[in-house]
């Protein structure tokens, strides 16, 4: 029996001496017995005492059994108190049903065999117990799903406010690829213009200059065109292993079935739309033929298909992490239908008689509001990588650079080892920009990116230090090493012939060294002065 929790019963009876004689019987730990001698006093106890079970007598006086019975049945707190009948009287079978009537669970006959009672009220008492129990189980989960209610109500709370972080630094991104493709043309527009005012005195060259300029003009007007019909955030590859915003992007779309044959409603509403690359195939085998060749972004989806469900294409065609938004298209939906396919992954179900290009295109926003896709959640990784990292060269930003810095001298101190900085300035920078153009000095930062990557240790760092200089710091190096190393790295850089429009030149630089020994007290800010005071003659 359960019995850790201490439980009451109550008996009713107008002779004491039934009274102690039941008390006697039923006495137990963990029990607690209340005992009336009327149908009145049982009701008042009741009010103040929530008991598990009632023995009540039926032959009382002012008030028998049944009809206290009755009274407890329509009292909704104590409706549900199982009673058991025990009396002297009348044990046919018409008086026992007026009993259950009146709503006992058991009726008992004078004199009382003590060991079925006390059966009898184990099994009532074990019931309550697992009643009790079961009530504050489902408290608790009451509980826990208000929790969870809760919880979930601020975790899409901190998922919107992600979303606009992460939309917020997708957007700083991008502005900083703008300003890097416009960086070029404007700086080639200035160069040319320059190049004009010293050569003002040959005529000769002046239409080489105004094409050049002309073609500059024309590459800043077609970045602002990109700009204005810009949709969905992505990135491409760019020199150096880096990667920036791509500002010539598509929605990627798919139409499955009947509704991408042309002239359909959703075809011509697709169609009034820009920035679009729209697919369209019969069927499921020629849906997963068209993903197997290239990944999507939305899918719409006809209903019913020629070879299978619609609400089954989507959730069949890729891994979940890949899965692309889907929308079914149908003739008629009711709301049953509506929410069951929405509850099986879809974005949204439209009737076909209602779609119209205003509707494809609020779709087509909500879309992207909604659910950032897996292409999209990827350009931001690399957009995370792109801030860490100059477009240009593909080498540590400074900033990036002079935290991983303050790190590894707490790590050469630590295990008590030594560090080298070595800046290197390319001298003849500015000369070559304006010589060659932008393009060309692209080409420099990116070719000198890749040869200080290329040359590196996995335990070293390299960087763009600032406009025409590089940094490189030697992890674990010892004072002897560090004049060898720089040596290979000045003469790597000044030894390489570079080419641009079969122009061939060479860099000169100034190589500056700061040094910690093992074992010596220094910080990052230390290197980098000492670094930068001793930059050497330059080197050809």
């Amino acid at each position: 029996m359960m019995n850790h929790a201490t439980q009451q019963i109550l008996l009713v009876d107008d002779l004491e001496e039934n009274l102690l004689a039941l008390k006697h019987v039923l006495a137990r730990p963990h029990l607690t017995i209340l005992t009336a001698t009327s149908g009145n006093e049982a009701l008042g106890l009741l009010l103040d005492h929530p008991v598990a079970l009632i023995l009540m007598d039926v032959q009382m006086p002012e008030m028998d059994g049944f009809e206290t019975a009755e009274l407890i049945r329509g009292n909704p707190d104590t409706c549900r108190i199982p009673i058991i009948f025990v009396t002297a009287i009348n044990t046919d079978t018409q008086h026992i049903f007026k009993g259950y009537d009146a709503g006992a669970v058991d009726y008992l006959s004078k004199p009382l065999d003590p060991e079925t009672l006390v059966r009898k009220v184990n099994v009532f008492l074990e019931l309550h117990q697992y009643q009790q129990s079961l009530l504050a189980t489902t408290r608790e989960l009451t509980e826990t799903v208000e929790t969870l209610k809760e919880a979930n109500s601020q975790i899409q709370v901190h998922q919107k406010k992600k979303l606009r972080d992460e939309r917020l630094k997708v957007l700083l991104q991008m502005a900083g690829a703008m300003a890097h493709e416009l960086s070029q043309p404007l700086m080639a527009l200035q160069g040319n213009i320059q190049l004009m005012n010293i050569h003002k005195e040959s005529p000769d060259k002046l239409p080489v200059y105004m094409e050049r300029i002309d073609e500059s003009g024309r590459r800043i007007a077609g970045i602002i065109r990109k700009i204005q019909t810009l949709h969905v955030d992505d990135t491409r590859e760019y020199p150096g292993e880096g990667s920036i915003i791509d500002l010539d992007q598509t929605i990627r779309i798919l139409v499955v079935g009947r509704d991408g044959r042309e002239g359909s409603p959703l075809i011509q509403a697709l169609n009034t739309l820009d920035r679009l690359d729209i697919a369209c195939v019969e069927d499921t085998q020629g849906a997963k033929e068209a993903l197997e060749k290239n990944s999507r972004d939305l899918l719409f989806i006809s209903r019913p298909l020629p070879d299978g469900l619609a609400e089954d294409l989507a959730r069949n065609l890729t891994p979940p992490a890949n899965r692309p938004l889907f929308v079914i298209i149908t003739d008629v939906a009711d709301e049953l239908t509506v929410s069951r396919l929405i509850r099986q992954g879809a974005l949204e179900v439209l009737e076909r008689p209602r779609i119209t290009p205003d509707l494809i295109r609020t779709l087509l926003h909500r879309a992207l509001d909604t659910v950032v896709s897996g292409s999209t959640l990827a350009a931001m990784d690399r957009a995370d990588e792109a801030s860490l990292r100059d477009p240009c060269t593909g080498l540590y930003t400074r900033h990036c650079f002079e935290n991983l810095l303050h790190r590894e001298v707490k790590r050469a101190h630590r295990m008590g080892q030594g560090l080298a900085l070595l800046l290197l300035h390319l001298t003849n920078f500015e000369e070559v920009v304006t010589t060659y153009g932008t393009e060309a000095g692209d080409m420099v930062m990116g070719s000198v990116g890749s040869l200080l990557a290329d040359m590196t240790r996995s335990d070293d760092l390299a960087a763009r230090f600032d406009n025409a200089t590089f940094a490189v710091l030697l992890s674990g190096i010892t004072d002897p090493e560090v004049p060898r190393i720089s040596h290979r790295f000045t003469d790597a850089i000044t030894q390489r012939d570079f080419v641009f429009n079969a122009f061939r030149f060479n860099l000169s630089l100034t190589a500056g060294i700061g040094m910690l020994p093992p074992g010596m007290p220094g910080t990052a800010e230390g290197l980098i002065r000492q670094a930068q005071g001793s930059f050497c003659e330059t080197v050809h």
